[in-house]
């Protein structure tokens, strides 16, 4: 009875080795070389090892003569190793013993199992996954594994070289996992007498945590025409945790006022102007990441308050060739105004001044250069728009007064300054005329009148002033030229 016993040990024992064996290649000669490939390969007890020739006149034989091919290696040669050790061999025509040219080593290890448990098979986006991997080592072996374990996720590693405890497990507590579907093996790294195993994939899902948004306003009620800030704060709901990304897009019901604002910590800020006057219902709508669900705000109801008008009555003139003055009427409601200019009417606009009176001075301008000036009312409600551009050109004329005087060729020259100023300003480049009226012997004749009419009137109507109305129909060759039709020229690029 009793040897009945010890032969259905040594049978299952046989059994489980040779159910769990594998074979393991060894090229020899490869690319016409000397050597083999693998050199040196670990297997558990159990595996078989086939060598194949690839090129040259070669063997296989083991320093023990536990395994040889002799005298010459033609067809694959095959050897189960049933005895744990380092078994060196060589080639006895190109190598030798110790490792001496073309030589390996074969080390055969005790066989192990590893079983790999997870807490969970399904988790939230924020929340660690607990793996457990269990080594055991396989007959004939005994005892309890000792070394690490490396839990991998697909390709990436989860945890690496966590130390076996004295019952043979290994823990890894995972850093929040992406959501989705998750391949996670435990791999057993062996020690100096098992080999290494590795565990049947485990399938864990990750689901995307979800979120809520929550959006407010500041200030509110806002002044028309000025900012109106909201915020959109995104919070992940329990047991989610982690980083946040994605964007906002804000609406006033389904009109967006500012689209795709990337979240930045855990909130997008849309900053708007656009807003008329009155009432409006807004809402924030989190896109949501990989990671995250998307979510939707309570409605916030923002007021916009009616701002001061638009002031009239702007005039600006040069008071000399670097000086401005401004006057325009008062705004109910206004707690002052800014004065702003610009050179041209394409060029960005410049701040002049802000003042609580309805005149203003703006000094150190450049000579002989119209400036386009436009204000606006700043109130407790908010800031008007601009009004219209007023244009104010930096002539200054030699004889002030024409009325009644003799015109001559000076007047006509600063005319022509005056107008071609008024012509770059209107972004139309430098006024062209047919001749120098200046010159000492030369009229002034109804057609340079029609001229400068022209090239002004098409400058005013290019900056969004209007046209002049002129006294006198003037045409050429018949029209007697009068002061009059200086003054007006003058008087339209002020």
């Amino acid at each position: 009875m009793l040897h009945r016993r010890v032969a259905s040990f040594v049978l299952a024992t046989c059994l489980s080795i040779v159910a769990n064996a594998a074979t393991v290649g060894v090229v020899v000669g490869p690319s016409s070389t000397f050597t083999f490939s693998p050199k040196e390969i670990t297997i558990s007890l159990g595996d078989t090892v086939t060598w194949t020739l690839s090129s040259g006149v070669h063997n296989v034989h083991s320093e023990t003569n536990a395994f040889n091919s002799d005298p010459i290696l033609t067809t694959p040669y095959s050897f189960t190793f049933q005895t744990a050790g380092t078994f060196p061999y060589y080639c006895t025509f190109h190598g030798g013993p110790a490792g001496f040219g073309m030589s390996g080593t074969v080390i055969v290890k005790l066989p192990t199992t590893t079983a790999l448990g997870d807490s969970a098979a399904t988790t939230t986006y924020g929340e660690a996954a607990t793996l457990t991997a269990t080594v055991s080592a396989n007959p004939p072996a005994s005892g309890m594994p000792t070394g690490t374990v490396t839990f991998n996720d697909g390709t990436g590693t989860l945890c690496a070289v966590v130390t076996l405890n004295g019952a043979g497990t290994a823990t890894c507590s995972t850093a929040p996992l992406g959501a989705g579907p998750h391949t996670i093996t435990a791999t057993y790294n062996g020690d100096a007498t098992l080999n290494t195993s590795a565990s049947a994939p485990v399938s864990h899902t990750v689901n995307q945590a979800s979120t809520t948004t929550a959006l407010s306003s500041a200030p509110n009620p806002s002044g028309g025409n000025q900012n109106a800030n909201f915020t959109a704060t995104i919070s992940i709901v329990s047991p989610g945790a982690g980083s946040i990304s994605g964007t906002v897009t804000f609406f006033e019901g389904a009109v967006e006022i500012c689209s795709g604002v990337p979240v930045s910590g855990a909130s997008a800020v849309c900053t708007t102007r656009s807003l008329p006057p009155g009432q409006h219902t807004i809402h924030a709508v989190y896109s949501g990441d990989s990671n995250l669900t998307g979510s939707t705000s309570l409605d916030v109801v923002q007021t916009v308050l009616v701002p001061p008008a638009v002031p009239a009555g702007l005039d600006a003139h040069a008071t000399s060739a670097t000086d401005v003055a401004l006057s325009w009427d008062a705004v109910a409601d206004a707690s002052f105004y800014e004065v702003w200019r610009r050179p041209n009417i394409n060029n960005a606009a410049d701040f002049v001044v802000s003042t609580p009176d309805t005149t203003a001075t703006d000094s150190i301008l450049l000579p002989n250069t119209t400036y386009l000036y436009q204000v606006r009312a700043i109130g407790t409600t908010g800031t008007s728009a601009f009004g219209p551009f007023d244009p104010a050109t930096t002539v200054i004329f030699t004889h002030g007064n024409l009325d009644g005087a003799l015109v001559e060729g000076i007047d006509m020259s600063e005319v022509r300054t005056a107008v071609n100023a008024m012509h770059v300003a209107a972004n139309l480049g430098p006024a062209t005329f047919t001749d120098d009226p200046s010159a000492v012997g030369t009229l002034i004749k109804a057609a340079h009148i029609i001229e400068l009419r022209t090239q002004l009137d098409d400058a005013r109507l290019q900056i969004g002033v209007p046209a002049l109305i002129y006294a006198q129909t003037i045409t050429a060759g018949t029209t007697l030229i009068k002061f009059g039709d200086f003054t007006e020229l003058r008087a339209g690029t002020q």
